[in-house]
């Protein structure tokens, strides 16, 4: 069974494998998603050497807590899942509470005592009631609702998410109003040189780390925000040209599309010829607005998909962006499968992006297929836009 080199646990890809397993099979089981906080500080204080210390003292308190029969698996960085079969939610409750317990307690490295460390804990159910994706993401939104809100550290999602509680809503709208709404770049790769950058929008407080769009999108569709989130993105990428003349990848809401003030951001928008849309499948086929922009310089990128990809052939699209998870498919067919993506996007005539890159093998399986282009953070992770132009002078 393949392990973690550093931590000795499960690895990514046998942890994700076994809750696939229980998914497919119909299983009662508790997924934890756990994340040390600080951990950051850790490296930036006392160096690598004793944070790798801080992550395998950290496990070994850990596999205390849990039982023989419960399964640990590193998912990258300081970010770890734990499966619970055939457990009870007080039960559940007992181990997250000790697991926090054991977090808080100081770590001697070096004759260096390291003490500000701690956990936050997101659990999620599954009862035969949710795929293999859905108990992940719960599991990750609680998470991070735990790390943001709660004291205690760990958070059930199905008590958090599924009742109307606006805290987390609430919180939303005051930070977008105060300004805690920040525009990182994420580089697209072009046979190995930076060619282009995705506009990723992150959410930032003094309370809690960083979230990721992906993270908080949800709250945006909840709260009905998703045009003013929207315009409050367009409105700020003036900024964003002055750091860099390549092209930005900037991914907005179907609705957005379907409403007039897209139009009128066309309208008056001087540097379209610089901007690649990102939209979803359905948005291009369902929306008449899409109809109306032949005539702007604007180039379009496609990266959600529905069942029937065919309606694109007779659309202009300048890319095509797929998010590969390598974790979920087969090696044997990884080729195969990315080599008829490529067959695909030539025959609508548009440009392939190969996103989610995470090591040595994919990038020279995309060699092999002559993929040109690609993103992923094993490529470069999203940094806020003087990162790039101190690096790498774009």
């Amino acid at each position: 069974m393949e392990l973690d080199t550093l931590t000795g646990v499960l690895s990514r890809k046998v942890i994700l494998r076994e809750i696939q397993k229980r998914c497919l099979e119909n299983k009662k089981f508790a997924v934890l998603f756990l994340d040390l906080n600080k951990f950051k500080l850790v490296n930036d204080t006392y160096g690598h050497f004793a944070g790798d210390f801080v992550l395998k003292e950290f496990v070994k308190r850990i596999k205390k807590v849990l039982r023989k029969s419960d399964l640990i698996g590193r998912y990258g960085g300081d970010e770890f899942l734990i499966i619970l079969d055939d457990i009870e939610k007080e039960d559940v409750v007992k181990v997250a509470k000790k697991i926090v317990e054991v977090s808080k307690e100081p770590y001697f490295f070096d004759n260096q005592k390291i003490s500000f460390t701690s956990v936050s804990i997101g659990i999620s159910f599954c009862q035969g009631d949710k795929s293999f994706t859905e108990i992940i993401e719960n599991s990750d939104k609680a998470m991070y609702f735990a790390k943001r809100f709660l004291s205690e550290k760990f958070a059930f999602y199905e008590e958090i998410f599924s009742k109307d509680d606006g805290n987390i809503r609430s919180e939303f709208i005051e930070g977008f109003e105060n300004g805690e709404i920040f525009l990182k770049l994420k580089p697209i790769f072009k046979n190995n040189e930076i060619f282009a950058f995705e506009i990723v929008p992150v959410w930032i407080n003094i309370y809690f780390n960083e979230l990721e769009y992906k993270n908080f999108e949800y709250i945006i569709k909840e709260i009905n925000y998703e045009i003013k989130f929207d315009e409050y993105i367009l409105n700020n990428i003036y900024e964003l040209f002055d750091i860099t003349d390549k092209k930005l990848f900037v991914q907005l809401s179907d609705k957005f599309f379907k409403s007039d003030y897209f139009i009128n951001f066309l309208n008056k928008f001087d540097k379209l010829d610089r901007l690649v849309f990102e939209i979803s499948e359905s948005a291009l086929i369902n929306n008449f607005n899409i109809e109306k922009i032949e005539n702007y310089k604007i180039s379009l990128c496609i990266n959600k998909f529905t069942s029937n990809m065919f309606d694109l052939i007779n659309k202009k699209i300048d890319f095509i962006k797929f998010n590969i998870n390598f974790e979920k498919i087969d090696e044997s067919k990884q080729y195969f499968i990315i080599e008829s993506l490529k067959f695909f996007s030539k025959a609508i005539k548009a440009k392939l992006i190969i996103n989610n890159i995470q090591n040595e093998d994919h990038l020279k399986l995309l060699e092999k297929l002559q993929i040109e282009y690609s993103q992923g953070d094993f490529l470069s992770k999203a940094h806020f836009p003087l990162y790039f132009k101190v690096k790498h002078e774009i």
